[in-house]
């Protein structure tokens, strides 16, 4: 039997899943990638360190290359801290590219809405909305991206899928 690699190690990896691609540290992750045509998702849960950001920040780069102008969408609802620089790096690569997205379209964390979300939103001004709403969020989301709901982690949704019930006469 081969030898076994221990979980971690304070070392990326990158577990690919069709569709979307998972980008993790012992700490946090990145789940990220088109959930829709010109629609490009990402899903940040724990602590979002640099490394984690500088490689979130390469795949939307490549994501603007390749489709572009392009929605971004991002759930930050289970991020529980991040690095500062890993947060003016994201300020830096949107507003390099702010001609490239039709709209930028994030949900908080949950401490929500603060001073610095609001000072944040102001930097990248249009076209960035802010939800600090699941619901809401995930409306948005699928209001663009119609496919996004079989892309993801069917687990993770708070609004049910629609019904597959023909109208009743």
């Amino acid at each position: 039997m081969g030898k076994r690699l221990p979980i971690g190690g304070g070392r990326l990896r990158t577990i690919h899943r069709r569709p979307l691609e998972i980008i993790a540290d012992d700490h946090g992750s990145v789940t990220l990638g088109w959930v829709d045509a010109g629609v490009f998702y990402a899903r940040f849960i724990g602590t979002l360190s640099i490394e984690l950001s500088q490689l979130h920040n390469a795949r939307l780069e490549a994501a603007l290359d390749r489709s572009s102008p392009l929605h971004y969408y991002a759930d930050a609802r289970a991020l529980d801290t991040y690095d500062l620089a890993a947060r003016g790096a994201f300020l830096r690569v949107v507003l390099g590219h702010r001609s490239q997205f039709k709209s930028v379209v994030l949900l908080t964390w949950p401490m929500g809405i603060t001073p610095v979300t609001r000072s944040y939103m102001s930097a990248i001004g249009e076209p960035v909305q802010i939800f600090a709403d699941e619901r809401d969020f995930e409306a948005k989301l699928l209001e663009t991206a119609p496919l996004a709901r079989g892309k993801l982690d069917p687990n993770g949704w708070v609004l049910p899928p629609a019904s597959s019930r023909a109208p009743s006469r």
